[in-house]
């Protein structure tokens, strides 16, 4: 069974920002489906090869596994957008690597805190 996600549920599953998305699109990197009133929707399934989370059956995966970490230090920077972009360069890094994303870790905090903890 075929499951389709919106834009904002992709963004979300893949934990990218909006012109991230949109730019994986331009690139052929993720295959976008448009409903007949012109929204996208993307297959949970094609999000999950790329970000490696599905292994082809009876193979075992050669891909390097990887923890993302992004941080910024204040919660004005996370507003402007950084903390987003950030994860989005990381995770196109990955990609174009091969890498598996296991893990997204983000934190807002001073790196002086050393009792932080990401989320």
């Amino acid at each position: 069974m075929s499951i389709f996600l919106s834009q904002k549920q992709a963004r979300e599953f893949l934990n990218i920002s909006r012109a991230t998305i949109l730019h994986w699109e331009e690139q052929g990197k993720i295959k976008v489906y448009k409903t007949s009133g012109g929204h996208r929707r993307y297959l949970k399934s094609d999000l999950e090869k790329l970000i490696g989370m599905e292994v082809e059956k009876a193979k075992i995966s050669t891909k390097t596994i990887c923890v993302i970490y992004a941080r910024v230090s204040t919660k004005k920077q996370e507003m402007a957008g950084n903390l987003d972009r950030q994860i989005g360069r990381l995770t196109t890094f990955a990609f174009e690597h091969q890498m598996s994303i296991s893990h997204v870790i983000k934190e807002v905090a001073s790196g002086i805190n050393e009792k932080r903890k990401g989320d």
